[in-house]
């Protein structure tokens, strides 16, 4: 009220949105390059996928994200957002697991008899094969034959390695 004069009443609705917060997050993890698939949850609102913690680009929104094809562990970042509230962004990893060809020398001479399994190379559980790609297994304690190639994979953890050394006898 101003002296006799008497304003209006105005309603004024006021919107107030719950703060968006992460709930969990899920890392993953893959045999060397390829695309690898994050996620996480929210209490409420849109999850949006960064490519740097703060300002960066968005990647991707929703409860997963899949990575473009990457060769190397790339750290990317999820923020939950619910109107205009958005929660501090939290990070994830893809972690790539590369996995060399076992080494050693081309050619090595053995004696009759000698198995697969005496081949010398230096790596981590080594997979013996028929070909440079898919082919057949062979048996560590197969005889060797001479003028054969064989090809061999290294195996660390639950990844192979994608090429193969070739020794041949």
């Amino acid at each position: 009220v101003n002296g006799t004069c008497a304003s209006a009443r105005i309603t004024v609705t006021a919107t107030i949105n719950v703060v968006a917060t992460i709930l969990s997050t899920t890392p993953a993890s893959r045999c060397d390059a390829g695309t690898v698939t994050l996620a996480a949850t929210t209490n409420i609102g849109t999850l949006n996928w960064y490519d740097a913690p703060t300002l960066g680009n968005l990647v991707g929104t929703g409860t997963s994200f899949t990575t473009p094809s990457i060769s190397i562990s790339t750290t990317y970042y999820v923020e939950a957002t619910n109107g205009t509230c958005t929660s501090s962004r939290v990070a994830v990893t893809a972690t790539i697991a590369p996995t060399a060809a076992p080494t050693g020398f081309a050619n090595q001479t053995f004696c009759a008899g000698e198995t697969v399994g005496m081949i010398s190379v230096a790596g981590t559980n080594i997979i013996w094969y028929d070909a440079p790609n898919n082919g057949n297994v062979i048996p560590p304690a197969t005889a060797l034959v001479s003028g054969n190639v064989y090809y061999g994979s290294q195996t660390v953890g639950t990844c192979e390695s994608p090429t193969r050394i070739a020794v041949t006898m």
